[in-house]
């Protein structure tokens, strides 16, 4: 008579409940939130002309934060925030016309962390600058920001904000809440 070979098999299969349930856990694992990313939408976008006028031609580069992520990660009250943040910027009529002899395109944004209530705790500023030229007309690109904050007793990270925008001058907000 054949021996059959599915001994083994059937062994394991007795076996199989008794190994997986050595990895189950009845901890559960808590997932403590993040704060909520804003990104403001009067300062998420930069119109940068030249000094020649306010022609669409006379655009030197536009730039804009187009997404932005947080991820957070606790050490007792400390809370560690670490946001990703897509930028856009992208070579205008004016910047064209100026040929290799162009400054690149330079601007600074911010980090705020606020309250709920949108109180201002903590701001960070960046700077960005895109060597923008006739083979690269437009550069995508990520950055990583961190900040660490020790809450209150009684608080967790969605009780905090993350705001993010564009440095702007006057004329340049007056340009983005007129394009609104």
């Amino acid at each position: 008579m054949p021996k059959s070979s599915s001994g083994p098999l059937q062994a394991l299969a007795l076996c199989l409940p008794l190994v997986l349930g050595a990895c189950s856990s009845d901890e559960e694992t808590t997932y403590l939130p993040c704060p909520s990313v804003v990104i403001i939408p009067e300062a998420a976008a930069l119109t940068r002309f030249s000094e020649a006028g306010r022609d669409l031609s006379d655009i030197r580069f536009e730039a804009a934060i187009t997404g932005a992520q947080a991820f957070c990660a606790y050490e007792g009250w400390d809370l560690d925030i670490w946001v990703d943040v897509d930028l856009d910027v992208q070579r205008g009529p004016a910047m064209a016309a100026a040929g290799s002899g162009a400054a690149p395109a330079s601007f600074s944004y911010f980090m705020a962390l606020a309250s709920r209530d949108l109180q201002v705790i903590a701001r960070e500023g960046f700077e960005f600058s895109a060597p923008l030229n006739d083979e690269i007309p437009q550069i995508q690109a990520a950055e990583q920001l961190g900040t660490r904050v020790t809450l209150a007793r009684d608080s967790l990270g969605d009780d905090l904000v993350v705001l993010l925008g564009i440095e702007l001058s006057r004329e340049e907000l007056a340009y983005n809440r007129n394009e609104l």
